[in-house]
């Protein structure tokens, strides 16, 4: 096991970070930011799906204003390519996946009967939009509360090469994408982040869900308050950066790697490195990965894939 820091201590294989005073001062500072930081994060999320007022006559905005004049309605089947796939959903689980078929289908399981909570999806100019449901429903006596739906979108084989950009905004939803693209954007709050696909840049926030990524990343960018992230790459990467409030990182490099250079910015946190042997305090071989960190009470493992 290497040694990140030369000045850090061990005790029985286990690292110890000594905090100087000033340290402790600023723990406890970001301890006060942690909370902030969830409460902004959480209501600016919140605020593009839950936008308006909650009372009676009043109205409850869902997702990104658009006209729903120009969206189809419903469960969708269309042929064409895509270059880029936009989601904005509420409560439930998004699934994004390939298929062996010739037509983009978009569906999900709302047996309601409201049309307004109907999922709204649009096809216009190479990008594919898909809605939770019309952007702005009636309101109940005490307030209405959003149908957990789950959506799945299935794209032929054949179209993915075409396609440059995912993004996906989600509050209290599950994300599952099992398909690659050029760009990977998710903005999540309170929903598990399962990703397996092959991407130039990956950037996800997320707030109370946890993050698991397979594949390969050329760049990738995590920003998790609360949260738990693991990324395992089936190749070297170029740069990873990991920020995180009160959330551990795990990142699992393949055997193939050359060198990795670790640069962080760590309170009340640890890094630990298995499998990875000879290297400097900082440095594991040719360091032409980038891994930087910046995290508040969170640990960071790095270590090297292994094959049963």
């Amino acid at each position: 096991m290497g040694n990140i820091y030369g000045n850090d201590a061990y005790n029985n294989g286990r690292k110890e970070k000594k905090i100087s005073g000033s340290a402790v001062a600023r723990i406890v500072i970001w301890s006060v930011v942690f909370f902030l930081l969830v409460g902004v994060f959480a209501a600016a999320m919140l605020g593009n799906f839950l936008g308006g007022t909650l009372f009676a006559g009043g109205r409850i905005h869902l997702g990104d204003w658009y006209f729903d004049d120009d969206f189809n309605v419903g469960n969708g089947v269309f042929s064409g390519k895509i270059r880029e796939l936009s989601i904005d959903w509420v409560a439930g689980n998004v699934t994004v996946m390939a298929t062996d078929g010739e037509e983009i289908r978009i569906t999900e399981d709302y047996d309601g009967d409201d049309d307004a909570y109907s999922l709204r999806w649009q096809a216009e100019d190479g990008k594919l939009s898909v809605k939770y449901c019309k952007p702005t429903i009636k309101t109940a006596l005490f307030g209405s509360k959003a149908p957990s739906k789950n959506l799945t979108v299935l794209i032929p084989e054949a179209l993915l090469n075409e396609l440059d950009e995912i993004q996906i905004s989600t509050v209290s939803a599950a994300q599952d994408v099992r398909v690659s693209a050029r760009e990977l954007d998710i903005e999540t709050v309170s929903g598990k982040t399962t990703i397996s696909g092959d991407y130039d840049a990956v950037e996800i926030e997320t707030v109370s869900g946890n993050v698991d990524l397979k594949g390969y990343v050329k760049r990738a960018t995590f920003d998790g308050v609360s949260a738990r992230i693991e990324l395992s790459l089936r190749a070297q990467a170029e740069r990873v950066s990991l920020e995180t409030v009160s959330g551990d990182m795990r990142l699992i490099l393949p055997e193939s790697t050359t060198g990795f250079r670790v640069d962080t910015d760590s309170l009340s946190g640890s890094t630990e490195i298995r499998g990875f042997d000879g290297g400097t305090s900082k440095t594991w071989g040719d360091g032409s990965m980038k891994i930087d960190v910046d995290s508040v009470s969170g640990k960071l493992i790095i270590e090297k894939e292994t094959k049963d």
